[in-house]
């Protein structure tokens, strides 16, 4: 068994994961000792059954199903309560159903790792402490798989994953946010909607076109609601155009540029459901865009580009 060539980054987690630092001066003056040098690499009899467990998930990656299974069988035998692991196996599962069971057991071991005994010294921290990414990483797509089950309970229970998320980090590196604000708006927890919008005021298009659906739903047709959308329109001028047009299959798009038409085809793959399925809704669009599908074609993206879900910190 050998760690998986070219992952210095990982190699430095792991040798720093085994020092105990007293104060943030050694860290420091450990980190300087490195500088201009290569990263130590860990030795295979050096590694732990967990990393070992880890290395074999992450060799499991693109191998047809019945070798990525056996990888996955064997790192289940090294560490049995790997979170990892237990998120691989749900990956490769074809339905929600399926998928969920192994979901849940990777679930209960985060849980009983990171919001046992311990809670207070990680809470508010997740994800910036690098042991909790794996449990957050399949809090995310756990949260993905019961909304996907299209079912009241799944998506009642995908909600309070998600927000349960924001609560262990705030930080919000993950980007969650996005989906559970229209969630929010979609079942009406506008008490929360107006929370979590105070806190993610971001400049993004789910930012604008998300006041001012949550402003039309409060309120309907008003002068208030009229303006944050001519001002979401100003922001992004492809959105309500795609929004009105109908349904299509969107790709998520690997990044985007505010203002940006990727910008747009991320927010309506979230938001078409919510705004065709509210009463009136597509109606006021069509009546208050005016000449903003002309003046789309002109727009430019007015920033740097942004990562989006499949790799970001927002």
């Amino acid at each position: 068994m050998k760690t998986p060539p070219n992952n210095p980054m990982k190699d430095l987690h792991r040798l720093l994961s085994k020092k105990d630092f007293q104060n943030q001066e050694e860290l420091q003056a450990f980190l300087e000792s490195l500088t201009g040098k290569p990263v130590p690499m860990i030795h295979p009899e050096d590694l732990t059954p967990q990393e070992q467990a880890e290395d074999l998930a992450e060799e499991a990656i693109g191998l047809p199903p019945a070798q990525a299974k056996k990888k996955l069988e064997q790192a289940l035998k090294l560490d049995p309560e790997s979170i990892t692991v237990y998120t691989a196996f749900a990956r490769m599962e074809r339905s929600p159903q399926a998928a969920l069971k192994y979901y849940e057991k990777a679930i209960a071991i985060g849980r009983k790792q990171f919001l046992g005994e311990n809670a207070a010294s990680y809470m508010g921290h997740f994800w910036m402490m690098t042991e909790t990414r794996p449990f957050m990483r399949c809090m995310y797509e756990y949260a993905e798989c019961l909304t996907a089950l299209g079912t009241p309970e799944g998506l009642s229970r995908g909600f309070f994953v998600y927000e349960e998320m924001l609560t262990l980090n705030p930080n919000d590196n993950q980007g969650i946010r996005d989906q559970f604000m229209m969630m929010c708006i979609t079942f009406r927890r506008f008490d929360k909607f107006k929370h979590y919008a105070a806190e993610y005021n971001d400049g993004t298009a789910f930012a604008y076109f998300n006041k001012a659906f949550f402003t039309f739903c409060l309120e309907g047709d008003t002068p208030a609601s009229r303006k944050a959308l001519q001002a979401a329109i100003k922001h992004n001028p492809f959105v309500a155009p795609m929004l009105i047009a109908p349904m299509r299959r969107i790709q998520p798009p690997p990044s985007y540029s505010l203002g940006s038409k990727s910008e747009a085809e991320y927010y309506v793959m979230y938001a078409y459901l919510p705004w065709s399925a509210t009463p009136g809704a597509k109606e006021w669009l069509q009546a208050n865009v005016g000449a903003s599908s002309t003046s789309a074609k002109a727009a430019k993206p007015t920033s740097a580009p942004k990562q989006t879900k499949a790799g970001k910190k927002k």
